[in-house]
């Protein structure tokens, strides 16, 4: 039997102050139980979703199919869920988060 996990995944900008016209985005990357309990803090990655759809895919399982069919409402600036199951508890720490808070 597997454990349920969901990750939220929404695109941020931040603003450079010494040069206002430009706008750098990365993605905010949050891991949550079934139950809605948060694996620890949210993770901020740089390369934005394909970063996040990398450590999915690599170490989670997560299927391609699943994380395209959630990039377009990502790049819309839509918060984003991809549910995925994996076998045993160690996915958390792989992911980057802390599995005590898990």
């Amino acid at each position: 039997m597997g454990i349920k996990f969901i990750a939220l995944i929404q695109r941020e900008s931040t603003v450079d102050p010494r040069m206002l016209s430009q706008r750098s985005f990365f993605a905010s990357f949050r891991l949550f139980r079934e139950n809605g309990q948060e694996c620890g803090v949210a993770r901020y990655l740089t390369d934005g979703f394909r970063e996040v759809g990398d450590l999915l895919k690599g170490v989670a399982g997560v299927p391609n199919e699943q994380l395209q069919d959630s990039f377009l409402g990502y790049e819309m600036g839509e918060e984003v869920r991809i549910t995925f199951t994996v076998d045993n508890e160690e996915i958390v720490s792989k992911l980057g988060f802390n599995s005590k808070a898990a």
